[in-house]
């Protein structure tokens, strides 16, 4: 499988993803010391943990990279990042629920422009997704890059490497349907095993309320 991603920066594109690594090394380990005095659910460790293998995400990301390397890299090339955050941190009842979300107008992927979203849990990088401001011209130059395509019908598809799933409604957006619709074309890459651990936080705390304020 061959994804391939370029971006509107002056910055070569290998250089943004070993910024990002050797940001989120530093950041990663800053950001375990800081939070060893917090009391906390037993489970916090696993629910921070990082994890390997990583995958990479359109090519440049890698799964579990931290908010704070990822934004630095970034605006280092001369990208703007939009940021928006939901948090309840840890205590003894819960382990900590931290949703980040960034996004990047006027990103370029495959030679088409669109606006890129970065999802994170727990400041780990979970999914990311593109969403071109032209599908028609799009659709074709993702295609190619693919390999072992499941068509799952009404112009979705996917492809499975797990821990990677790569989904995409561009197809139905580009189509006549689509158009008729304004359906927006979305590809998204995503590392199923934050997937899931998100989704059995929801499952297991997300009946507990929120503490009042002191």
């Amino acid at each position: 499988m061959n994804l391939r991603l370029t971006s509107r920066t002056p910055l070569p594109m290998t250089f943004l993803a070993v910024a990002i690594a050797l940001l989120g090394i530093a950041l990663a380990w800053r950001f375990w010391q800081s939070q060893q005095s917090v009391a906390a659910h037993p489970e916090t460790p696993a629910f921070r943990a990082l994890v390997e293998p990583r995958v990479m995400l359109a090519d440049v990301f890698r799964s579990y990279d931290s908010e704070a390397a990822i934004a630095t890299a970034l605006e280092s090339a001369g990208l703007t990042v939009q940021r928006r955050v939901q948090e309840r941190p840890p205590n003894e009842r819960h382990p900590p629920r931290r949703m980040a979300s960034f996004t990047v107008v006027r990103y370029q992927h495959l030679g088409c422009e669109g606006t890129l979203v970065l999802e994170f849990f727990n400041n780990r990088l979970m999914e990311v997704d593109f969403r071109p401001d032209d599908p028609a011209r799009y659709a074709p130059r993702l295609r190619r890059t693919l390999e072992a395509v499941r068509n799952l019908g009404t112009g979705h598809w996917e492809v499975l490497a797990p821990p990677l799933r790569i989904w995409s409604s561009v197809d139905l957006a580009k189509s006549k349907v689509g158009r008729t619709l304004g359906s927006e074309g979305v590809v998204l890459w995503q590392d199923l095993r934050l997937i899931q651990q998100r989704d059995d936080w929801d499952a297991r705390f997300g009946h507990i309320p929120v503490p009042a304020p002191d």
